[in-house]
């Protein structure tokens, strides 16, 4: 159910997404939207992009191939 959501998520919207709010989003934490989002990735559904902050670590932010 939640791999299937993401998809259809992913898609309707065409924005890049980061872990943390495809988490709220699904109702899940961060960890386990992130989980879903990497197999995504590996399958070559989605695309990992690195944003670049001023403070703190880069964030990954996922969007449809």
């Amino acid at each position: 159910m939640s791999l299937l959501w993401t998809r259809r998520e992913l898609i309707a919207d065409g924005k890049p997404w980061s872990a943390e709010e495809v988490g709220a989003a699904m109702g899940a934490s961060r960890t386990t939207a992130r989980r879903y989002l990497e197999y995504m990735t590996g399958t070559g559904t989605l695309v990992a992009e690195v944003s670049y902050g001023s403070i703190g670590r880069p964030e990954r932010r996922y969007r449809m191939v």
